[in-house]
Parts: C-alpha cells; sequence; structure tokens
C-alpha cells in the first residue's frame, strides 16, 4: 500500500501557487479528499472549483500536519499496533495520536479563515466523499467527524497547540508500559464484568423500574464487536433505555461508550432490546446502566435484579 501511494505521490501535479506557502502540494485524480502523504499534501483533482476560504481552511488543516510530522506518527502508531495487536494500549495510542493530530489542525483552520460554522461545512462536506482513501494518508475528514464538529461548534477559543517535543516524550513515556503489559495480555479471555442498574447499592421498592432477565448478555460473546474481540480490547457503554408502561423497551440511547468507535455503545444497545425489565410506575421511564466487557474474568451473566 505504501509503494503504491508513493507511486500516486510521484506522478501526482505539483503546484506552485502562492496559497502553497511553501508546501509541497500536488494534485491527483487518484484521491478524493484533502490529505498528507509524508510531507507532501495531496489535494483532489476538483480544487480549482473551491472557493479561497475553503482553499486557505484545507491548506491551513493540512500544513499542520506537516508541520508536526502528523503522518509519521501516525505510521509509527499503525506498525505498532500490527506488531501488537493483542495489547490495548497499542490500539489507544493509535487512536489518541490520530485524535490529537485532528485537533491540532482544526484549530490551525480555524484560526485562519475565523468562521467556526463554515469550516465545520467544509469538514462535512470532505466527510460525505465516497470515495476510497487510502490507508496510508492522514486525510481530512475521515476521523471522528461528528465529535469535531461539534467541539469546533461549541469551543469559543482554539486550545494551545501541542508543541512536537511533547507529544513525542508523551508516546516514548507510554511505550514501556505498553511493552510490559502486552505479553500478559495475550492469553486473557474476554468476558462480562457487569451490567448494573445506576441505581446500584440504593434500596430499591416495588416501584422501581428494574432488569429482571439479562437475555443475550449470558452470551456476550456472541455481541462483542468483532474489532475489539480480535484484538483483545475491552470496554464499557453506559445506556439509557425507555420503557413503555408494560415494561418493554421502546428504544436505546447510548449515554457514553470507551473506546469510541469500537462498536461497544451498538453492542450493547442490540443486548438492550434482548432483556427484560419490570416497570410498575404505570408510565413510560427511562433505565440507565452499564454493560462492560472485561478481559480478566470468564462469561457469566449477571444475577437478575
Amino acid at each position: 500500500m505504501l509503494a503504491r501511494m508513493w507511486n500516486i505521490h510521484r506522478s501526482a501535479r505539483r503546484l506552485t501557487e502562492n496559497w502553497t506557502v511553501g508546501l509541497d502540494v500536488r494534485v491527483t485524480e487518484r484521491v478524493g479528499v484533502p490529505a498528507t502523504f509524508g510531507s507532501s499534501v495531496m489535494l483532489p483533482i476538483d480544487f480549482e472549483s473551491w472557493s479561497g476560504r475553503k482553499r486557505d481552511a484545507v491548506i491551513a488543516h493540512e500544513r499542520s500536519h506537516v508541520i508536526e510530522r502528523d503522518c509519521y506518527l501516525l505510521w509509527f502508531a499503525r506498525l505498532y499496533s500490527c506488531l501488537f495487536w493483542f495489547n490495548p494500549m497499542a490500539w489507544w495510542m493509535r487512536r489518541k495520536i490520530s485524535a490529537l493530530a485532528e485537533m491540532t489542525s482544526d484549530d490551525a483552520a480555524v484560526s485562519t479563515i475565523g468562521d467556526r460554522p463554515a469550516y465545520a461545512e467544509i469538514l462535512l462536506e470532505f466527510a460525505t466523499c465516497n470515495r476510497a482513501v487510502h490507508s496510508v494518508l492522514v486525510p481530512m475528514a475521515r476521523s471522528n467527524v461528528s465529535q469535531r464538529v461539534d467541539r469546533i461548534i461549541t469551543q469559543t477559543t482554539c486550545s494551545r497547540s501541542p508543541p512536537m517535543k511533547s507529544r513525542l516524550i508523551a508516546v516514548a513515556a507510554v511505550l514501556p508500559a505498553i511493552l510490559f503489559i502486552a505479553l500478559p495480555l495475550e492469553g486473557l479471555t474476554v468476558g462480562v464484568a457487569g451490567a448494573e442498574p445506576a441505581s446500584a447499592g440504593s434500596p430499591q421498592t416495588d416501584q422501581t423500574p428494574r432488569v429482571t432477565n439479562y437475555g443475550g448478555l449470558a452470551d456476550l460473546m456472541k455481541y462483542n464487536p468483532g474489532e475489539a474481540r480480535d484484538h483483545g480490547v475491552e470496554g464499557f457503554a453506559d445506556l439509557a433505555v425507555t420503557l413503555d408502561t408494560q415494561g418493554r423497551a421502546t428504544d436505546t440511547m447510548i449515554i457514553s461508550e470507551d473506546p469510541l468507535d469500537m462498536g461497544f455503545g451498538a453492542a450493547a444497545s442490540t443486548l438492550a432490546h434482548t432483556m427484560e425489565y419490570s416497570n410498575p410506575t404505570g408510565h413510560p421511564v427511562q433505565l440507565t446502566f452499564r454493560v462492560k466487557v472485561s478481559l480478566d474474568k470468564p462469561a457469566r451473566s449477571p444475577a437478575p435484579q
């Protein structure tokens, strides 16, 4: 894949316009969205139809990636996660580096054009592009776009970008811990640590909505997200389940999940519809609880409440 992208990079047309601000900017029809490859900025062939503001935002975003050497850091993180695929810390580091890189680049683009809603629209436009993106690229709008847009709209000032030295020190500090825990994690199994009502520990009355049967939770391995299972990653999701007057689950809402983008929220939501509930209140209510996948215990079904 790297060799293929290198050939695309070499054959791409290089731009020497004033707005490239000294960057190695190249244009090719084989890239669908703006992206960074190494220290080069790759633009799609339709860039000439962009407005000046859109072009400036893209260049500011990609220039930040180039300055911070984000592409090289992400290549390193990808290689490490491939070598230590069984280690959750390797995948955590990869996601954190990617999130930090996009946050810094988004701030640079916002500072350049001075219009948060306009930049959010640009990101969403690129996110809807259905053309394939090469995995060795750092594309502008394919990583946690919804969270990034929410941050761009709600934040009033740009956060200070951590210097490259701080990033490298942070990565170097994490690596010894990763190496230390990598081997012990390899032989662990995935199981259920718990799925308890949010009010666990408090006294329940006859009028308290509760889970009466955990249904598919007893067979969690069938629901455990494929990518998480393959890489030995544990996680959890907090859910709010809406019950009708008969105690039937009519809707679920994912309150939070960790880690993100691994499918724990969707899996927990599916499980919630296999459970049975009691709602003696006589009116629709919401019941909140946590579904957790652990790496240190065999799968067991929690006792009905």
